[in-house]
């Protein structure tokens, strides 16, 4: 996680990733998480991934949570990988 990416006073409702290529620690991409409705019963996150040109590659988001979720009522995530060939499924299904 990039902490000094964050804006300050986010109150953890942001949270920004570098995503490298491994063995030789390249940066390939960003992804950053947003959290909505932070304050009320259904806060849920989504999340854009973007290559370094600023082009989309992924995006991926948080089903609203149940207000019953003390219920053992778990929140899906919907992950829409638009490019493949440049960060795995793998990878961003991960951020997930």
């Amino acid at each position: 996680e990039d902490w000094w990416a964050r804006p300050w006073f986010s109150f953890n409702s942001q949270q920004i990733f570098n995503i490298r290529e491994m063995p030789s620690g390249r940066l390939v991409a960003k992804s950053q998480h947003r959290k909505n409705d932070a304050w009320s019963w259904n806060a849920h996150w989504t999340a854009t991934v973007e290559s370094l040109a600023g082009e989309a590659i992924a995006t991926l988001r948080q089903e609203a949570s149940n207000p019953l979720w003390f219920f053992g009522n778990f929140q899906k995530w919907w992950v829409d990988n638009e490019r493949p060939d440049l960060l795995p499924n793998e990878v961003v299904s991960f951020l997930a």
